[in-house]
């Protein structure tokens, strides 16, 4: 925050259902005027409509989505083509092998040196900056920090971090589990950064969450 541009944002919701905040930033379309409880993914994006993806690639970005999940989440695969975007063209990390869907999967202890879903989603995102031969975009989704926070007594021992205040023993180790996912996030976007400041383009760097 001392070094970059830095604020908040309105969020349509917290803690789950991302993929509607997903629809607000690249349509600049608010659910503020949909029916409570709806999903404009599932439901309202049936055909072509403005967006962020549609409007860059027509001043000539390239522009690409990778996502660390299935196409069949929230129907991305079948509705990219309305917001602008092949869904060929976009990566789908659970099509890929290798790697790790979410940090609650599994039942052995977790490895400190862990690659999940977001390390992944880097990769893929500087794999794209190293192939982009026009300016570009990339909206990108992580998915490391998403609940649940079931996995305290796989992590680590030596977790280095301390919670104060839970109302229980099963709620701090939900929190040291969150805490614990947000720095394997923290991490994946500071390697990000790092490679990036080393490209000779001007790169901005948006990072929203909810």
């Amino acid at each position: 925050q001392k070094n970059h541009t830095c604020g908040y944002a309105i969020s349509p919701l917290i803690g789950g259902g991302s993929a509607d905040s997903e629809f607000e930033l690249l349509t600049g379309m608010s659910l503020h005027f949909l029916p409570e409880n709806t999903c404009p993914y599932n439901q309202y994006v049936i055909q072509d409509i403005p967006s962020l993806l549609r409007t860059l690639d027509d001043n000539g970005y390239d522009t690409r989505c990778v996502f660390p999940d299935s196409r069949k989440i929230y129907s991305r695969g079948a509705l990219l083509k309305f917001l602008g975007e092949s869904p060929e063209h976009a990566f789908w990390g659970e099509e890929q092998d290798g790697w790790i869907h979410h940090l609650s999967e599994g039942t052995g202890p977790i490895p400190e040196n862990i690659r999940t879903a977001d390390d992944l989603v880097i990769d893929q995102i500087l794999a794209e900056v190293r192939q982009a031969q026009t300016p570009y975009y990339i909206h990108a989704f992580t998915i490391s920090s998403h609940s649940p926070y079931s996995y305290y007594s796989r992590l680590p021992a030596s977790l280095g971090l301390g919670v104060s205040g839970a109302s229980s023993e099963s709620a701090r180790q939900e929190q040291l589990a969150y805490f614990w996912s947000l720095r394997k996030v923290d991490a994946a976007i500071g390697r990000l950064l790092e490679q990036l400041r080393h490209d000779p383009r001007k790169t901005v760097v948006l990072l929203v969450g909810d």
